[in-house]
C-alpha cells in the first residue's frame, strides 16, 4: 500500500495490536504515543519468522495485558472525534487533533 490509512487505528480500537512490518518508518503520532510499548515491530528481513514471532508475543501474557492497556489509552488520540464525532462515547479532549496540537506546543517551546 502507499501508507498507513487507517488499520492501525481500527486495530487499536478493537484491542488488536498493531504488527508493523515497515523498515524505517514512522507512526502517526510517534512524538506522543509509546508505539514501542504497544504494537510488534517486525523487520522485512524477518517476514519468514513472522509466525514464530507472533507466537512469542502471544506466550508472553504480562506483555500482551501491557500492549493492549497502552493501546485501550491511546487509542482516542488516533481518530478525529472532536471533527468527526465520537466513536465510543469518547468527549475529544484528547483526540488526534488535540494530539497534534501538542506535537506542535512541544516542538515550538511551549
Amino acid at each position: 500500500g502507499g501508507g498507513w490509512g487507517r488499520r492501525h487505528t481500527l486495530a487499536a480500537m478493537h484491542g488488536c495490536i498493531p504488527v508493523i512490518i515497515m523498515d524505517g518508518s514512522s507512526l502517526e503520532l510517534d512524538e506522543l504515543l509509546p508505539w514501542e510499548r504497544m504494537s510488534v515491530r517486525v523487520a522485512e528481513r524477518d517476514i519468514e519468522r513472522l509466525p514464530e514471532i507472533l507466537a512469542l508475543v502471544e506466550a508472553d501474557e504480562g506483555r500482551m495485558r501491557m500492549m493492549r492497556s497502552e493501546l485501550a489509552c491511546a487509542w482516542p488520540r488516533l481518530i478525529w472525534s472532536s471533527i468527526e464525532g465520537s466513536y465510543a462515547g469518547e468527549d475529544g479532549s484528547d483526540d488526534a487533533f488535540a494530539s497534534v496540537m501538542e506535537i506542535l506546543r512541544r516542538r515550538l517551546g511551549g
